[in-house]
């Protein structure tokens, strides 16, 4: 009985400790809970039936993007208001992204988009390190 309650205990340590090991690989998904996410996949899928914005510096952007992608630099004053401006002319989905799932600027932009009051805003978390891995073919080097 000892060894199935020790048993028992390793798996439910081994258990969290995957779950840890999830979370850690997006580390501000917990602070921004109330940002949608939207997974590659679902992104690759629809990328022709959403405005996708790259929200990293003009450098960056002009380096390297997704395809299709729009650029708007991460600003507090500037950003509401170019989102705003991208909702008024489609109702499209908005999906911001930066670098990749350490990088916060995707979840602050779509949290500055959510306070502005524009709806059917996601962040792309996963970034742009994983999206060219996967899909080479819909990245832009310059």
């Amino acid at each position: 009985m000892k060894k199935l309650v020790t048993l028992f205990g390793i798996i439910l340590l081994l258990i969290s400790a995957g779950v840890r090991a999830s979370d850690d690989a997006f580390p501000h998904r917990a602070k921004f809970k109330h940002v949608p996410i939207m997974a590659p996949e679902a992104l690759h899928k629809d990328l022709d039936k959403i405005i996708l914005v790259d929200v990293r510096s003009r450098y960056e952007f002009q380096t390297l993007h997704i395809k299709g992608a729009q650029h708007i630099v991460l600003s507090r004053e500037k950003l509401p208001a170019a989102a705003a401006a991208l909702r008024a002319k489609s109702s499209k989905p908005i999906v911001f992204y930066c670098n990749g799932n350490s990088c916060k600027k995707s979840y602050e932009a779509a949290d500055l988009a959510i306070k502005a009051g524009i709806t059917d805003v996601h962040a792309y978390d996963a970034g742009l390190d994983t999206w060219t891995k996967q899909y080479p073919d819909q990245s832009v080097l310059q």
